[in-house]
């Protein structure tokens, strides 16, 4: 590929939302880029896509139902949406409420200026929050050091138990039509992979 994929977002069974650019520290774009499925794997279209957002380094997000796109940007915090914070990064809106990253380089997740969830059982990052089948799935990991993104965990959170639960090795979760994507860090960028998730009970499917 010719450029670097990170924060995989699906708006359809064919199109996602991702943020690109020349490496994990300068990304650049938010593009909306066509999408296969092959034994599970996701296979992204690489051809030049028009930037739906340029910025000195970008994180979705997600795109609002009012089609509003919802990122952050480190020169300006989050886009689309108001936050206290100017260091909010990761966003995601969530039944009225919004959700975020923040605390670089010791990341917690916060909901509308509170902490929700903050370090535990010896995971000093904890972040990008992404709600989806009854739950929040995030990130988290041990080691701080930057240069070893293959140690990302994907969690989640319950949302009526408050139950924590590891799900698998990876980042970036994201949840879309009752699947959870995420991606596993292959060297030089995220190739994605995706599984079932299970609806809690009691909730709509589309929770």
């Amino acid at each position: 590929m010719t450029r670097l994929f990170e924060d995989f977002v699906p708006v359809s069974g064919m199109r996602a939302l991702v943020t690109t650019g020349k490496t994990l520290n300068a990304l650049t774009c938010i593009e909306e880029v066509a999408y296969a499925l092959n034994a599970g794997k996701v296979v992204l279209d690489d051809a030049p896509t028009v930037p739906l957002a340029i910025g000195e380094h970008l994180r979705l997000g997600h795109r609002l139902t009012d089609d509003t796109l919802l990122y952050s940007d480190i020169a300006s915090g989050i886009c689309g949406m108001y936050a206290t914070s100017h260091t909010a990064h990761q966003p995601f809106y969530y039944r009225g409420e919004l959700y975020y990253t923040d605390d670089l380089p010791n990341v917690r997740i916060y909901k509308e200026g509170q902490q929700i969830l903050g370090h535990f059982d010896g995971y000093v990052q904890v972040g990008n929050p992404h709600w989806g089948g009854g739950a929040m799935f995030f990130e988290a990991r041990k080691d701080p050091d930057p240069k070893r993104p293959d140690l990302w965990e994907v969690w989640k959170w319950g949302e009526w138990d408050g139950e924590l639960e590891f799900v698998c090795m990876g980042a970036n979760p994201a949840y879309f039509n009752g699947w959870l994507y995420w991606g596993v860090w292959n060297g030089c960028g995220f190739d994605y992979e995706r599984a079932k998730v299970t609806q809690q009970e009691g909730l709509p499917a589309d929770a």
